[in-house]
């Protein structure tokens, strides 16, 4: 990709609503005036704020003030994995109480319509189903936790946007079937492919990661919190999701959803040399993350045999939830 130079701003310490704020003041440039505009964090996952598991609350109230003060319409909208009550997981978030306190609506995505679109140019889906609250809003931030992830390295602001999926939809993407007339991308696992579908209908017009308290190891639920305090933002997604990979200590060649979302939205590739960006405080911030491989779960609970094949995100979760709540009482067993 020749002279891209896409803007990714850094802000770190201090309170993270102001330091969310003031990253957005130096960040955007457009105008949202009037728009109704879907904030989108990743609160799929039963869990508390602070724990790396889902998006800091506190990320979000500063991107709902600076939504509302530029004169936009912010709602905060979400869907949780199978199994996971949206209302409980809102609640426990903090973020039910920061829509309270800032007077937006919190909207479970999954109890939208859905819309369906045709992919255009297909890696791995020709059709999806998209809930109407994302389809219907004039512009979504995607505000996802900076978080490893056992099935796509890492989960970031372009994977996020999976949970606009309608209901069962975003299971499906974890049981896509190989088919010939897809076969250039087999190289590829199809839920990343999938992913990159997605970005060709449902894009973000502006990212927030959020690494105040990021995840590291067996992510998306079972890895360790990784305290950074900082909070990324910009308007290209991959400049962002880059940028955020850079800081874990990964290339963007080892995201493949990424590589592959690049090539629907741009091209070509986005390195972080292409950025524009801080380098002097990217470095001093770089932190290397601890891969989520999925037989270190085994390692971890050696009394547990985990096989983790094609299953979705919450078959994964719901066995990570109950290692994480109940494994240490079978320790010693055999």
């Amino acid at each position: 990709m020749e002279n891209v130079r896409s803007r990714v701003g850094i802000r770190h310490g201090g309170d993270p609503a102001i330091m969310t704020q003031d990253l957005l003041m130096e960040v955007v440039t457009r105008d949202f005036r009037n728009q109704s505009v879907l904030i989108k964090p990743n609160l799929g996952f039963l869990g508390s704020s602070g724990t790396g598991i889902i998006t800091h609350c506190e990320v979000v109230r500063g991107v709902v003030r600076f939504m509302k003060e530029a004169g936009a319409h912010p709602f905060i909208g979400d869907s949780c994995i199978f199994g996971v009550n949206a209302e409980e997981a809102f609640e426990k978030s903090g973020v039910k109480n920061i829509a309270t306190e800032e007077k937006v609506d919190l909207i479970n995505l999954d109890e939208g319509r859905p819309i369906a679109f045709d992919i255009p140019n297909p890696f791995a889906v020709e059709k999806v189903k998209i809930s109407s609250y994302a389809v219907d809003a004039d512009s979504i931030i995607s505000v996802p936790v900076m978080k490893t992830h056992m099935h796509a390295i890492a989960s970031l602001s372009i994977k996020n946007m999976k949970g606009c999926l309608h209901q069962r939809e975003k299971m499906r993407f974890h049981h896509l079937k190989e088919e010939d007339r897809f076969s250039q991308w087999h190289g590829f696992k199809t839920l990343d492919r999938a992913i990159a579908d997605l970005s060709s209908v449902l894009y973000p017009d502006l990212v927030v990661i959020d690494g105040i308290i990021a995840m590291e190891g067996l992510g998306p639920i079972l890895g360790e919190p990784k305290p950074l305090g900082l909070v990324l933002a910009s308007e290209d997604p991959i400049a962002g999701d880059t940028s955020a990979l850079f800081l874990m200590g990964f290339k963007s060649q080892e995201l493949p959803h990424l590589f592959l979302t690049a090539t629907k939205q741009t091209g070509g590739e986005l390195s972080f040399d292409d950025l524009d960006l801080d380098r002097e405080t990217f470095l001093s911030f770089r932190s290397p993350f601890k891969r989520a491989i999925p037989e270190d779960i085994s390692a971890k609970f050696p009394e547990f045999v985990v096989t983790s094949g094609d299953t979705c995100s919450a078959c994964d979760a719901t066995t990570m939830a109950f290692l994480k709540t109940y494994g240490k009482n079978y320790a010693g067993d055999k």
